[in-house]
């Protein structure tokens, strides 16, 4: 939830450094128990500006075919023949803070396999590549002749809202609630036994505001940005964070609310709070339903 603090300001100049970063990824997949990079991945690499690198890092995956013991080592090969690659490209081998073998992508099983043709999965049999540039190095200075005031807002994204304490004033166009406590089982769009009292309170919300309309953004955890949606058991798509969403709007349909005043959507894991999450807490605030206000 936004909130406003306001300072009052009684200075003649103000000097401070701002240094941006961006980040990029990039994607090497290989073949099934090898770590040979194919030549064509130099291509991929040719518009990159060396000196503008702050740090790489680089992680490799393989899919669920063999065993753990060699999956570990499989994956580490894969990673370290990423390194050398980029360091043959010409890369500062300085910058490449980190390259892990990360064994069996997360994702990757039997049952998730799309293409029949394929025995695992080419999709998970890879070296993801994050390198973040410095994009801006500048000093700017702001003179104030007079004592001005000004508002900031900030919204604590990672901070999951209880419905409860959300009041008729909140409830502004444009407005966005991460709701806390709607969790589902693995997999599925099912609920959890935790997500009844927030579901209550939704449609509770809904009904004492007849005016608002909503759109219902479903996320996932633990894919990366470039994958398609998450992997639905229940009727094997890739629609879970879709599903979930719609999930809550069948609920609230079901409690009598309007179809006009709601859509759904799902996201997949592209708008993550945690891009790399690095503990089930992380995950599970990645892994949400969001609220965001469309009208009121």
């Amino acid at each position: 939830m936004s909130k406003s603090i306001v300072f009052l300001i009684a200075i003649c100049l103000i000097s401070f450094e701002v240094k941006a970063q961006d980040a990029k990824n990039f994607y090497i997949y290989f073949d099934i128990n090898s770590y040979k990079i194919e030549n064509k991945y130099k291509h991929e690499f040719d518009k990159v500006d060396l000196s503008k690198i702050d740090k790489i890092e680089i992680y490799a995956y393989t899919d669920f075919l063999g065993s753990k013991e060699l999956n570990d080592k499989l994956s580490q090969q894969r990673a370290n023949a990423t390194k050398t690659f980029l360091i043959n490209l010409g890369f500062n081998s300085d910058k490449i803070i980190t390259c892990q073998g990360k064994s069996v992508h997360e994702n990757s099983s039997f049952e998730n396999r799309t293409n029949e043709r394929d025995r695992g999965i080419k999709e998970h049999r890879k070296s993801e590549i994050i390198i973040t540039f410095n994009v801006e190095e500048q000093t700017k200075s702001y003179t104030y002749q007079d004592t001005i005031s000004f508002e900031t807002k900030f919204d604590k994204k990672t901070e999951h809202t209880d419905l409860a304490n959300i009041k008729a004033e909140d409830l502004v166009k444009g407005n966005k609630f991460n709701i806390k406590n709607i969790n589902f089982k693995g997999g599925t769009p099912f609920f959890l036994p935790t997500a009844e009292e927030p579901l209550m309170e939704l449609l509770q919300l809904m009904r004492e505001n007849p005016n608002l309309k909503i759109e219902i953004i479903g996320h996932i955890c633990c894919q990366d940005e470039s994958e398609p949606d998450g992997y639905d058991h229940t009727d094997g798509t890739y629609t879970l964070s879709l599903n979930r969403a719609k999930a809550v709007f069948l609920f609230l349909r079901k409690g009598g609310i309007e179809a006009s005043r709601m859509t759904y959507k799902g996201v997949g894991s592209s708008q993550k709070l945690y891009p790399r999450e690095q503990n089930s807490w992380e995950q599970s605030q990645n892994r949400r339903v969001e609220i965001h206000v469309l009208e009121n």
